[in-house]
């Protein structure tokens, strides 16, 4: 078995999870900045600590992503 759980409040671990996952995609070059807005992100759809400690799934439409015509992901 080479899963095992993730503490929903050490936003570190979430940060490198994330940063993990994105390494192999497209927007790889810019996991640094994009991980921690998605860990932020979903997070805050959990809620508070105690929220976090109950949560078993997210429901991702909760997330917005706002695209911006031109630009960078820095923008």
């Amino acid at each position: 078995d080479m899963s095992r759980p993730v503490d929903l409040n050490d936003r570190e671990a979430l940060i490198n999870a994330v940063h993990t996952c994105l390494s192999s995609k497209v927007v790889s070059q810019n996991s640094d900045l994009l991980a921690p807005i998605a860990v932020d992100s979903v997070l805050g759809v959990l809620g508070d600590a105690e929220d976090r400690s109950k949560a078993t799934n997210v429901d991702l439409r909760d997330v917005r992503m706002v695209r911006q015509i031109g630009g960078t992901v820095d923008d």
